[in-house]
């Protein structure tokens, strides 16, 4: 089974981001058209330019701060403009944080942070797009909630409790909208190896007094307490590949569903 994209449009907010890249690389790779949502001006030119030479497929670019309601509605009511009836899906793929801190050390400003860059941006994206899908015979929303949204880790409470809010949204939109055809599942990733984090390899290395091949997993079991079954880091490029095939008609029965690509991991 090979999983196909085309004749489809996909929305994806937050596209320049880290795991945010990977996903939005693997859809263009199964034939989708995109439109790009970020902050990031020339990076989303620059992604744009490279995903459409290598797979030549159409992108289009629509530069807005998605904590601007008023901003990411006018994106994607342009995105909507472009591809018609042909944008069958969204991925709202935000999900930045402010840094680790116990819940007696975490302020408003946190929980604010967090909220705006992670819960709002779903939320906002799925109510600008669900009447464009009902009244186009239904689409694809999937969203990235993330292993510690069901595993307690004591330092990222603000960013946990984000991501299992979106989780539960994701749900909400499946059972709301089943009738219209509409689809919505999170994928849930771990700890995986990203181009920053690959960075620091040597250094965590140096930190832990391990092998560089070792460096990277030492540091996700001491810092996130990672415990996966095939003890070792993922690739964002795993991410990318459960959201391109959420994304495709190959899952059209499944939805309301809360996908785990971590390694294995105990729930």
């Amino acid at each position: 089974m090979q999983v196909t994209l085309k004749d489809k449009a996909v929305l994806a907010i937050g596209a320049t981001q880290r795991i945010a890249r990977a996903c939005v690389e693997a859809v263009a790779s199964c034939g989708a058209d995109l439109a790009l949502v970020s902050r990031d001006d020339a990076a989303l030119e620059a992604q744009a330019h490279d995903l459409s030479h290598r797979y030549g497929v159409q992108i289009t670019t629509h530069p807005a701060d998605v904590t601007d309601p008023v901003a990411l509605q006018n994106a994607i009511d342009t995105a909507i403009s472009v591809y018609g009836a042909r944008l069958k899906g969204l991925l709202p793929l935000v999900g930045s944080w402010d840094g680790p801190g116990l819940l007696h050390e975490l302020t408003d400003d946190n929980w604010r942070f967090a909220f705006e860059r992670i819960v709002l941006p779903v939320t906002r994206s799925a109510h600008a797009v669900l009447p464009h899908f009902m009244a186009h015979g239904g689409g694809s929303i999937v969203t990235l909630g993330a292993y510690s949204a069901r595993v307690v880790n004591p330092v990222t409470a603000h960013y946990s409790s984000m991501k299992a809010a979106v989780i539960h949204i994701t749900k909400n939109i499946a059972k709301a909208y089943g009738a219209h055809k509409i689809g919505a599942n999170c994928v849930c990733p771990s700890v995986v190896v990203t181009e920053e984090l690959e960075a620091r390899r040597k250094d965590l290395a140096a930190r832990y007094g391990v092998p560089d091949a070792e460096a990277l997993w030492t540091y996700a079991r001491d810092a996130f307490h990672a415990e996966y079954f095939l003890e070792e880091l993922g690739d964002v490029r795993d991410i990318g590949a459960a959201v391109a095939f959420l994304m495709s008609d190959q899952s059209r029965y499944t939805t309301g569903a809360v996908l785990n690509v971590d390694g294995g991991t105990n729930f």
